[in-house]
C-alpha cells in the first residue's frame, strides 16, 4: 500500500526533487521556480489527495516557500515529507507526526529568520572562547588543548551562522559567488558530513587530552603520591598567568 501514489502526486514529487537538487548547491532562483511548479502541480491533483487536511497544510507551506529567501535542502525535504503525509491520509493511513512537525517548523524557522538566528549564535561562540582563554589560557598546555577542542566543536555553528547569512545575502542580491557561500556550511549536504565527523574527532581528542592532563595535575589519575607537588605547581602557574 505504501507504494501506491495518489493521482497527481508524481508531478509534485518531480518538481520538489528539482527544488531539492537546486537548493543543495545554493541555486535559490531555480529552487523557487521548481517550488512554484510544485505548487501548480499540487493544485491539479485530484481526489482523494485534495480532500485531506494534509493537502491544505502542504498547499499553504508551498505558497510560503515560493518567495522565501535562501531555500535550504531541509526546507524542501520538509515539503516532500508533507506530500508523503498527504498521500498517507488519502489512503486512510496514519500520518507521521515527525513529518508534520518538520513541515510546520520549516514554515517559520527558515529564510532570514534562520539566517539571522544562526548568525547571532555563530558570532556568539567567540565570547565563551575568549573568556576561557582569558581565565585559563597562557602557558598551561592542557587548557590550550581544551580551548582548541572547543573551537573545533563550535566551528560548525560558526560556519552555519556566518556563511549561511552571507549565502542568504547573496541570494537576496541576485545569486552569484556570494550565494554559493552557503555550501560552506556543514548542514547543506551529505558531502559535509565527513568533514563534520573529522572536526568532532579532533575536538574529542583535544578535549580528552586536555582534561586528562588536568586530572593528572590534580592527582586524580596516575601516581597519587605526587598529588601535593603537582597541585602546588599548578597553583603557582595559574597565579603567574593571572
Amino acid at each position: 500500500p505504501g507504494a501506491t501514489r495518489a493521482p497527481g502526486a508524481e508531478a509534485v514529487y518531480a518538481a520538489l526533487g528539482r527544488a531539492l537538487a537546486a537548493s543543495g548547491h545554493a541555486d535559490g532562483v531555480t529552487a523557487r521556480a521548481a517550488l512554484q511548479d510544485a505548487s501548480t502541480q499540487l493544485a491539479r491533483a485530484g481526489t482523494p489527495l485534495r480532500d485531506t487536511a494534509e493537502y491544505l497544510t502542504l498547499q499553504r507551506a508551498l505558497e510560503g516557500a515560493q518567495n522565501r529567501a535562501a531555500p535550504r535542502p531541509s526546507d524542501v525535504q520538509a515539503l516532500i515529507a508533507g506530500l508523503a503525509n498527504a498521500e498517507r491520509a488519502a489512503r486512510g493511513e496514519a500520518v507521521s507526526a515527525l513529518d508534520r512537525a518538520s513541515l510546520g517548523t520549516a514554515g517559520w524557522f527558515s529564510g532570514w529568520v534562520r539566517a539571522l538566528i544562526f548568525l547571532l549564535l555563530g558570532v556568539g561562540v567567540a565570547a565563551p572562547l575568549y573568556l576561557l582563554n582569558l581565565a585559563f589560557g597562557g602557558r598551561n598546555v592542557y587548557w590550550r588543548a581544551i580551548t582548541a577542542g572547543l573551537v573545533l566543536l563550535l566551528l560548525p555553528l560558526f560556519l552555519e551562522g556566518v556563511f549561511g547569512f552571507l549565502g542568504a545575502l547573496g541570494d537576496a542580491l541576485g545569486g552569484g559567488a556570494l550565494a554559493g557561500l552557503t555550501n560552506v556550511t556543514l548542514s547543506q549536504g551529505a558531502y559535509a558530513l565527513p568533514v563534520w565527523a573529522l572536526l568532532a574527532l579532533g575536538a574529542l581528542g583535544l578535549l580528552a587530552f586536555g582534561f586528562r592532563g588536568l586530572c593528572l595535575q590534580f592527582g586524580l589519575l596516575g601516581d597519587q603520591g605526587s598529588t601535593h607537588t603537582t597541585a602546588q605547581h599548578t597553583v603557582i602557574d595559574w597565579d603567574e598567568d593571572v
